[in-house]
């Protein structure tokens, strides 16, 4: 029995109780039960029956009392055994946090009270929000308003900025375009019926955020078919102008015409469709975000580690050269 409670008690326990730990919390529980049942009932009764088959009824049942022993014999347990210190369960968590990826590096432009309102600047700098910079120049030519020529003005402002810290056009991107307005001047409000009252003139103010985007992102946008078409158009000249072969014009298709990049994107929808497909047949329930992110970042983990080869094997090859120039050319005194 004391085995049987020993290891019930062990089981519901913390893992690093000790024996001795266990019986003496054992034995304590049990004293606490004995002296609320002392108020009460302070002898323990074991009742025989000694009866026989021929005179069961005439014979009176034979009781015999006794005391319970374990209030004594808790004491000389609790000295013999001996003291030992509870010590806390440590819990160990695993590194899996990764290091955050560096934030893409960013600059602005700004100009500061300008007459016109932010409402209508707002709706001129819808077109540029988050778009490449040679397509937020393009697109904001197009706007027949007076806030166009306005945030084209601070969009080059910010563009020569980038260029003088030394990023490339290439990779520059609209990050945002902040708003503000102050309280202008007051002016004459004329009203109907020779009655006038007065208002304030808008005065506005223009930020513009631009980033330049990781080769990581640039290439993620390139394989989901997200290329910016001024960059398509930016190749194509290069291609152009290297007199490239007709392969070569091939491969990048993909990049430099517009039904190419709309290829690019219905094939890689598919490919999204045929991996869900696939987790379905597994009995897994996978979104599609999921899968987009996951091959993305595998294509893009796979790419940086390509280009890391080349310009190591790059690095090493004009350094092989140089040597070899160095050692043709030099002449020891």
């Amino acid at each position: 029995m004391l085995t049987k409670g020993l290891n019930l008690l062990k089981s519901t326990l913390v893992p690093h109780i000790s024996k001795q730990q266990a019986l003496r919390t054992m034995f304590t529980h049990h004293a606490t039960m004995l002296q609320h049942q002392r108020q009460f009932q302070p002898l323990f009764f074991s009742a025989s029956l000694h009866r026989s088959f021929s005179s069961a009824a005439n014979q009176p049942l034979q009781v015999k009392v006794t005391r319970n022993p374990i209030a004594t014999d808790l004491q000389a347990l609790e000295s013999t055994l001996p003291t030992t210190a509870t010590k806390q369960p440590e819990l160990f968590f695993p590194q899996v946090l990764k290091d955050a990826q560096e934030p893409n590096p960013t600059w602005k432009a700004r100009k500061l009270n300008v007459s016109y309102s932010v409402y209508k600047l707002n709706a001129a700098a819808h077109f540029v929000r988050g778009k490449h910079i040679y397509d937020a120049l393009t697109l904001i030519n197009n706007v027949a308003k007076k806030g166009g020529p306005l945030i084209k003005s601070v969009l080059m402002a910010a563009k020569v900025n980038g260029v003088k810290q030394g990023f490339a056009e290439e990779r520059m991107w609209v990050k945002e375009v902040v708003l503000g307005k102050k309280l202008g001047p007051k002016k004459i409000d004329i009203k109907a019926r020779g009655k006038f009252g007065m208002m304030h003139a808008p005065v506005s103010h223009i930020t513009v955020v631009l980033e330049q985007k990781s080769a990581a992102d640039f290439y993620k946008m390139v394989v989901s078919g997200k290329t910016p078409a001024t960059v398509g158009h930016v190749f194509r000249k290069m291609l152009y102008q290297n007199d490239a072969d007709f392969e070569r014009v091939k491969a990048l298709s993909h990049m430099t015409t517009s039904q190419g990049r709309y290829y690019r994107r219905t094939q890689f929808k598919r490919m999204v469709q045929l991996i869900q497909k696939e987790y379905q047949t597994q009995g897994v329930q996978m979104k599609t975000s999921k899968i987009e992110r996951n091959v993305l970042e595998k294509a893009a983990a796979e790419f940086l580690d390509l280009r890391k080869r080349n310009d190591e094997g790059r690095m090493l090859t004009n350094r092989t050269s140089r040597l070899a120039h160095f050692e043709k050319n030099y002449k020891k005194k």
